[in-house]
């Protein structure tokens, strides 16, 4: 990147934008992002986190937003689902994904790994992908209209090709296998099951739209992309991974940009 560059750019993601695996990890040069805001000539700030959700990256890329302008921003989307919790009030980290991956310890009370599983468990026992997909609707449409350049990253999205396109569909039977788990096409009948399809793409047109043209690859997740592993003991992306999804980006990038 040169050094009298004055275009700005911010990031905003989880781990795939943190470089966890890397050797460097955020300060690798190899980063994608890095790699990108290098050859279009950014400047870089990059206060992406790991493990960090959906909710969580909107609020913050805001936040940034209403402190600092900035002349070109990326956001990477994390998976869904995802959650984050912060377990009580304590002078350390206790936020937790309510996974088994680490006991918490608080003044009142030690969340074991059990408990924060078993939790997690029961609430996504009644999780469904819709209410993040409209969030994410949502999210990209309010950051569009704080900053114009702002573009977004489908990192592990679920969804299908053109799900966000409402098809004109016969059967159910006709609908990708994304869109049948999504409405639970084996558990209604037919009507029901049109009438949801119908209110989600409502939800979604009422919400202003996914807004394709502000994603560098809607419907080409970087999940499906990875080319490598960081490591044999890290399934995070690697070298190879990373050096790919500059080729994937960068043109599509750079006309948006110039």
């Amino acid at each position: 990147m040169s050094l009298t560059s004055t275009k700005s750019m911010l990031a905003c993601g989880c781990s795939f934008t943190t470089g966890v695996g890397l050797e460097s990890e955020k300060h690798d040069t190899r980063l994608w992002i890095n790699q990108l805001a290098s050859r279009l000539d950014y400047k870089l700030t990059n206060i992406a986190q790991a493990g960090k959700n959906n909710d969580w990256i909107f609020v913050e890329t805001m936040l940034e937003l209403s402190k600092h302008e900035y002349d070109a921003v990326v956001v990477a989307w994390s998976v869904m689902p995802r959650i984050n919790v912060d377990l009580g009030l304590e002078l350390y980290a206790t936020t937790s994904k309510l996974n088994d991956e680490h006991i918490i310890n608080t003044n009142l009370i030690t969340f074991t790994k059990k408990w924060q599983k078993q939790v997690g468990d029961k609430l996504l026992q009644a999780y469904s992908y819709h209410w993040d997909l409209l969030k994410l609707v949502k999210y990209v449409n309010i950051l569009h209209s704080i900053n114009k350049n702002v573009y977004f990253v489908n990192t592990y999205g679920p969804w299908a090709d053109n799900f966000f396109t409402k098809q004109d569909i016969q059967l159910p039977s006709d609908f990708d296998k994304f869109t049948q788990e999504l409405l639970s096409v084996e558990t209604r009948d037919d009507t029901e099951i049109f009438q949801l399809y119908n209110m989600i793409h409502k939800q979604y047109n009422d919400a202003g739209t996914i807004k394709s043209r502000l994603w560098l690859n809607l419907y080409n997740s970087f999940l499906e992309n990875k080319q490598d592993n960081a490591s044999s003991t890290d399934g995070h992306p690697g070298y190879k991974s990373n050096d790919y999804y500059v080729k994937m980006l960068y043109p599509i990038l750079k006309e948006k940009l110039h």
